[in-house]
């Protein structure tokens, strides 16, 4: 059994050579295999990409988090020139572009955060953060939180043609939403585009 997937992932990676290969002879090799961009962030080099998307007049959204739980996302332009910034004092995971032009990010935080002057948010334990934030001017539009005793520790997650949000990962204890007490429990989780619990 194990011969004969080792035979069959061979074989694959060799067909994907050769298509790869006849279609550079087939047309400019050089233009094929050249990268025609890099992206170089050295005044962010103490921060880790976390996820980055692009829209369709090539506008770049980059979330980086960094070594102290604190996280940013940066527009940059076409050209790479910085259009906004925006900083966070919780840990990011994923981001998305919705089908309206807003960024979704999946998140997670604890002890006291205060978003903007009117939303505060506190947590003892690790919860659960979901932004919506306007693509152009980087303002928050809405935001979703949820906590639980033990905490939750978001994984993967994705976004639907709908603007659904899929959120899984693992939480303990018990809350509103997960009413199942448990020290570690997997669970999925899905929000529609305003940000509210299906």
């Amino acid at each position: 059994m194990f011969n004969n997937t080792k035979f069959l992932i061979v074989s694959l990676i060799f067909l994907s050579s050769i298509n790869l290969l006849s279609f550079c002879k087939s047309n400019n090799k050089e233009k094929c295999l050249d990268f025609k961009e890099i992206v170089e962030f050295e005044s962010y080099k103490k921060s880790l990409i976390s996820d980055f998307k692009i829209d369709k007049d090539a506008n770049k959204f980059i979330l980086f988090n960094n070594p102290i739980a604190s996280s940013f996302i940066v527009k940059l332009d076409k050209s790479n020139k910085e259009l906004w910034k925006k900083s966070f004092a919780f840990e990011s995971h994923n981001l998305f572009l919705d089908n309206k032009g807003n960024l979704i990010i999946i998140a997670d935080y604890s002890g006291e955060l205060d978003l903007n002057k009117d939303t505060k948010l506190n947590s003892s334990t690790k919860a659960l953060l979901v932004l919506k934030i306007n693509s152009k001017t980087g303002k928050l539009i809405k935001h979703f939180s949820i906590k639980t005793n033990y905490g939750i520790n978001p994984n993967v997650s994705n976004i639907d043609e709908s603007n659904n949000i899929y959120i899984s990962g693992i939480y303990g204890g018990k809350s509103k939403y997960f009413e199942k007490i448990a020290y570690k429990n997997s669970f999925i989780f899905i929000l529609n585009n305003e940000l509210n619990y299906k």
